[in-house]
């Protein structure tokens, strides 16, 4: 898969589940809340979850240039403790 299609493909699919999770929110406050706690619970936890899913979607697919390379670790050696 090519960099601009990932990005495309994260983008639209990164919209797509923020709309999702939000509108379910937005329903569940209104529609499943009539006084109870556990609806808007649940309202709130999907609009939540929407302003977290859907931009770490579209983080994800961008391309890794410049200072987004991920970072190659070290190998360390540990000294032997003496007794």
């Amino acid at each position: 898969m090519s960099d601009k299609s990932r990005m495309i493909t994260g983008l639209v699919f990164g919209v797509l589940s923020f709309l999702m999770c939000f509108c379910a929110g937005v329903w569940l406050l209104f529609h499943g809340a009539s006084n109870d706690p556990l609806g808007t619970a649940l309202g709130l936890y999907f609009i939540g979850k929407s302003f977290f899913v859907g931009p770490v979607l579209v983080l994800s697919s961008a391309p890794a240039t410049g200072n987004n390379r991920p970072v190659q670790s070290k190998s360390v050696s540990i000294p032997a403790a003496s007794a």
